[in-house]
């Protein structure tokens, strides 16, 4: 398997275009490779890697180590064990030979550790939120969204039979007040309560890593429309495991159950398995089971699938999680105070080569999430400095993050140590140092190059060289050139 430095090499050759190598082929192809080169062009294009088992992770999503650590692997295979004879199938849709009574048994235990009417279990989290969102909102409702939401929820916002969409600004709590307002002036029928808002947030955005206003914009939709016609659904996907008690969830901590009409919990993330929940009322969930598409048209969770849940939900009922989260938050905690502590923090921060906006008043915040994204105007570079001493992290550009918001983003877990995290401090110092000495001199220090001279590519010399010249050029020069010999390359000063 690939070291981190080498990953992040392969994931930098990936960028490089391959649409003269289709020339010959049919249209339908050359049309394909045109569009994956105009992603390349950005850094977008999206290469698959394996992750070296010794790399240091500050990129996955298993926040409390469960699946890393093995623990899970035992309480899963115990559940085999319990369960001897299982068949490896589900039998079909839940419509109809998919349900059974260890699945309705999982519900009925996953509903009452959320303290909610009822659960239903799908496949995936993005599945639950394109069946939400594309089936519940009505012809007269509308659905009002975080800017910052996630693409599964505008994925349904798509399929919708509702009225209208309308964003408001992340987090922005007055912002929220102005397009509720706007409905309500728009139409009597909101004062009536004739008309439905459907409100899509998340508790912690997984690209911010900033946790949600709940009980604020709660507030603002019970004083606007106290007819209780503001429907809010929650996306609690970065939050299970890791926020609340015993992992049960940010809306939990908050005692806001009753005021969430859907709560959306994933499994692949904190629960180190995969698969999702709906946590809403029988009247939703009937709803749901008769109308969404992706629920009537797809196969049921096997046993398997299913058992890997509960052996999830069956640590975090015991206990055996708690440690692991009061890990993660310590460590997150520890990462700010040295980041902030730096010697080279602030100069920085002035000179918009980085910034940590979650990580301001920190001290302060009772509630932290375990991703915490570096905005730096040149995250490649910092991307590369981390990855070259085998930290495993990526660079986020647009449109996953909106334009001039690029970002490095760290993901904490209960696995990581408090020597991994100064180690990334001492890091961010020598990035910092180096830019801020680059900004000096008017210059800006190219992420590619340096990667290829850093891991011996080429050799020093002037100016810079894009990864397709080297590429090239390697392959004509017998592995080994300089970044003089590189004919094509581009300078920035």
């Amino acid at each position: 398997m690939a070291s981190a430095a080498e990953m992040f090499i392969q994931w930098f050759m990936g960028q490089q275009p391959r649409g003269h190598k289709v020339v010959n082929e049919p249209h339908f192809y050359q049309v394909l490779e045109a569009t994956l080169d105009a992603r390349r062009r950005k850094n977008n294009f999206v290469t698959l890697r394996e992750r070296s088992p010794d790399a240091h992770d500050f990129a996955s999503n298993d926040f409390l180590g469960l699946s890393k650590s093995g623990a899970l692997r035992e309480r899963f295979l115990q559940e085999l064990e319990n369960n001897k004879g299982f068949s490896l199938g589900s039998g079909g849709s839940r419509l109809l030979d998919g349900s059974n009574p260890y699945i309705c048994e999982l519900e009925n235990s996953i509903a009452r550790f959320h303290n909610a009417e009822t659960a239903f279990l799908l496949t995936s989290g993005y599945e639950a939120n394109v069946a939400i969102f594309g089936t519940l909102p009505g012809p007269t409702d509308v659905i009002v969204y975080d800017e910052a939401i996630h693409a599964s929820v505008r994925v349904g916002t798509q399929h919708m039979r509702a009225a209208t969409k309308k964003a408001f600004r992340h987090n922005d709590v007055s912002d929220f007040r102005k397009v509720l307002v706007g409905l309500k002036e728009s139409d009597p029928a909101f004062a009536l309560g004739y008309r439905s808002v459907m409100v899509a947030i998340e508790t912690v955005y997984s690209m911010d890593g900033d946790i949600a206003p709940v009980q604020e914009l709660v507030d603002v939709a019970k004083e606007l429309f106290p007819k209780r016609n503001v429907i809010f659904a929650v996306d609690e996907a970065q939050a299970t495991g890791v926020l609340g008690p015993r992992g049960a969830g940010l809306i939990q901590a908050l005692g806001l159950e009753k005021e969430m009409a859907i709560r959306v919990h994933t499994h692949g993330k904190g629960l180190g398995s995969n698969g999702a929940v709906i946590l809403a009322s029988r009247t939703i969930r009937d709803y749901l089971i008769n109308f969404a598409p992706g629920i009537i048209y797809t196969t049921s969770p096997s046993f398997v699938f299913l058992a890997s849940i509960k052996a999830g939900y069956d640590m975090l009922k015991d206990g055996s999680t708690k440690h692991g989260q009061e890990k993660v938050h310590s460590l997150v905690r520890r990462f700010y105070s040295k980041l902030h502590a730096l010697p080279s923090w602030e100069a920085a921060k002035a000179s918009g080569i980085i910034s940590a906006p979650t990580g301001e008043g920190y001290e302060q915040q009772k509630y932290l999430s375990q991703i915490v994204p570096l905005i730096a105007t040149n995250n490649f570079l910092l991307c590369v400095y981390l990855q070259l001493q085998d930290y495993v992290v990526w660079p986020h550009e647009y449109p996953v993050v909106p334009k001039g918001q690029q970002r490095v983003r760290l993901q904490f877990h209960a696995y990581n140590t408090e020597e991994e995290v100064d180690e990334i401090a001492g890091i961010l110092e020598r990035f910092m140092r180096d830019e801020l000495d680059a900004l000096a001199r008017g210059e800006r220090i190219d992420a590619e190059l340096y990667t290829m001279r850093a891991l011996g590519y080429i050799d020093g010399g002037a100016g810079v060289a894009s990864g397709a010249a080297v590429e090239r050029a390697n392959g004509e020069k017998g592995g080994h050139v300089t970044a003089t010999e590189v004919e094509e390359g581009f300078v920035v000063g």
